[in-house]
């Protein structure tokens, strides 16, 4: 059949021209009345009907009938049908994505560690703490001191807003709780009214041995610091042990003193 667009020659029975995509005319040709003059009736469907998708390649125009245009041509029943399933198609993708996300959220699973944390801290943020707990124990992130982790984020309320921030100070927290200042006793020398004998009594909180302690000291006078000062020791401390530190200093100019153990190690 040769199409009345580009005279190309194609099959009898296509549909479309091999070569320029556009629909074939068919020609229905009748001999209305034996005495009459032949007459040739031509039924041709209007190119509105289907939508032709035409691509630009270099000078070249390629013209292809698009999968809309093969719906066009259904019944309008079937059109419907496929319409609706294509609806619900994207609905029931869209609601199983969603529920997957919040499966992941939930419980973690198919999180890396980085995105645990983040989520972790968004729920810290907006002050919902009881859902940070609920969170912590199904990642198992810091599920053993998030309550140490939501007093942080409390007392620090607009100046820690990520996990990594409240770690540190955590981190901080347990360091000088490690082993801390028990007490702090000025002793007078009984040869000297000039020199006093600082006397610190420190206390290893940990289950293991700390093999260094060094304090720092400052001495004030009405309650301003005037001189700063530290001592240290390299003695074996036991696990929940006590251990005495004394420094001897020139006590002229202030009356307060303040200890903190500033560095230790095991």
């Amino acid at each position: 059949m040769k199409c009345n667009k580009c005279g190309y020659e194609n099959k009898e029975d296509a549909k479309f021209c091999n070569q320029c995509g556009g629909e074939l005319v068919n020609y229905a040709i009748e001999d209305v009345n034996k005495n009459n003059d032949d007459t040739t009736i031509i039924s041709e469907k209007t190119e509105q009907e289907c939508n032709i998708v035409t691509e630009i390649t270099g000078n070249k125009n390629k013209t292809r009938i698009s999968f809309i245009n093969k719906i066009c041509n259904l019944s309008a029943k079937k059109q419907i049908g496929i319409y609706v399933l294509i609806v619900v198609l994207l609905f029931g993708g869209a609601s199983v994505w969603n529920w997957h996300k919040n499966y992941q959220y939930e419980t973690g699973n198919g999180l890396s560690y980085d995105e645990k944390k983040i989520n972790l801290s968004v729920e810290l943020i907006s002050e919902k703490y009881d859902k940070a707990r609920e969170l912590s124990k199904s990642y198992k992130v810091h599920d053993n001191d998030i309550d140490k982790i939501i007093q942080i984020y409390k007392d620090n309320k607009g100046k820690v807003y990520t996990l990594n921030d409240a770690e540190q100070i955590l981190s901080k927290q347990q360091y000088t709780q490690a082993c801390t200042v028990e007490k702090v006793e000025i002793k007078n020398k009984s040869y000297s009214s000039k020199y006093v004998d600082v006397e610190i009594t420190v206390k290893n909180n940990t289950n293991q041995n700390i093999n260094y302690v060094k304090v720092g000291l400052d001495f004030s006078k009405s309650e301003q610091i005037v001189k700063s000062d530290w001592t240290n020791d390299n003695s074996t401390i036991k696990p929940n042990a006590t251990q005495k530190l004394t420094k001897m200093i020139d006590h002229s100019g202030w009356d307060k003193v303040h200890a903190e153990v500033t560095q230790w190690e095991k």
